[in-house]
């Protein structure tokens, strides 16, 4: 992880330099990402060297939930994906960095094929994680 976080901030230094809007956007992404990893380590070594409970406190200062409305946005996205659908079970998201993360588990007919199972996440997955910037699905 050090040494991801190293090579971001490096692109970091070498993105900047160009003018492209879409080349800015994965610096300051990487921007985001060098500061989660940078807070995620320390914290660990901290936990490690003195008091357990600072990893916890770390996770809780890098993590934020999704607000209620993106939440509902999303719940209704997945419900109205597929008719076979018949129950959403989870629907989770954290922000980190500039997307979120996300956690979702729906519930398709028992008798269902597997393929057909595997087909509806795959189509849920890619529609929403486009729309929704999801890093995460």
């Amino acid at each position: 992880m050090a040494l991801v976080t190293v090579v971001k901030l490096g692109l970091i230094m070498y993105y900047r330099n160009f003018k492209n809007e879409i080349v800015r956007a994965y610096a300051q992404d990487h921007l985001f990402d060098v500061i989660t990893n940078s807070i995620g380590l320390a914290t660990a070594v901290l936990a490690v060297r003195f008091q357990w409970w600072i990893d916890p406190v770390g996770a809780i200062l890098v993590s934020k939930i999704a607000p209620p409305d993106y939440l509902a946005k999303l719940t209704y996205l997945i419900w109205n994906h597929n008719e076979q659908i018949k129950h959403i079970d989870t629907v989770r998201a954290y922000m980190f960095g500039g997307h979120y993360s996300m956690e979702v588990d729906v519930v398709l007919p028992g008798g269902m094929l597997l393929s057909q199972a595997h087909d509806i996440g795959e189509t849920l997955h890619r529609r929403d994680r486009a729309r929704l910037r999801a890093r995460r699905f």
